[in-house]
């Protein structure tokens, strides 16, 4: 799900948190959001590929973009 939907979705309240998770492929991070029904949204971009973030300040940006103001990491 791309940034612009899933910031219409924190703010209709429908997100409840986001989530930096490491990267295999490229030693990166990608950014994961949980809707109120338990579904992990992934960030894409516009054109639905996965959003990949180079450090953990690029994903927690991503996620303040969104709407959050904390953001869990998972190792």
């Amino acid at each position: 799900m791309d940034m612009q939907h899933m910031h219409t979705m924190y703010e209709t309240g429908r997100l409840i948190d986001a989530v930096a998770i490491p990267s295999r492929e490229d030693h990166g991070w990608h950014l994961d959001c949980h809707d109120l029904w338990g579904h992990t949204l992934h960030l894409t971009t516009t054109q639905g590929r996965p959003c990949n973030f180079h450090t953990l300040d690029a994903a927690s940006a991503a996620a303040q973009r969104i709407g959050f103001n904390e953001m869990r990491i998972a190792e």
